[in-house]
């Protein structure tokens, strides 16, 4: 595409591989594609990790967890279906009296804080809204009718 671009003056569309990137095959995908000639290699590499915030103990821990594979890369990395679980916020009075246990960390700040921030250039919620399954970004307040 580089080539072409050069030669015809177009536009250049970037390529890009998504994957979950929680196996050894995708590791060795990602190498791959960003290791070849600058003509050759992907514009950029999209994951999703859907482990990574529920193994680690602290958000230093998860940051590291998170971008360990990525800190040589010469690529931009987003990271796709990234989420929140809202669990640990007092329930609604009209949800059940007992809601799930918290989740131990919260992966949204984890994301747009360093030194994850130095090695990704953005990501994609899960769910933006927080739904029946206590994942989003936020609470909607409950509608009135005026």
């Amino acid at each position: 595409m580089h080539r072409q671009n050069q030669i015809t003056g177009q536009r250049i569309v970037p390529v890009a591989y998504g994957a979950d990137n929680d196996g050894s095959r995708d590791r060795q995908i990602f190498e791959f594609l960003r290791t070849r000639e600058q003509s050759e290699r992907i514009d950029f590499w999209t994951f999703a990790k859907y482990t990574w915030n529920t193994t680690s103990t602290s958000q230093s821990q998860s940051s590291s967890d998170l971008t360990a594979p990525f800190t040589h890369t010469n690529i931009p990395i987003f990271l796709s279906e990234n989420s929140s679980n809202f669990s640990s916020l007092p329930p609604q009075p009209t949800q059940s009296p007992t809601p799930p246990p918290p989740h131990p960390l919260n992966p949204t700040k984890t994301l747009l804080t360093s030194p994850t921030t130095s090695h990704f250039s953005g990501g994609c919620p899960y769910e933006f809204n927080l739904g029946s399954n206590d994942y989003g970004l936020i609470r909607l307040l409950p509608t009135n009718p005026i």
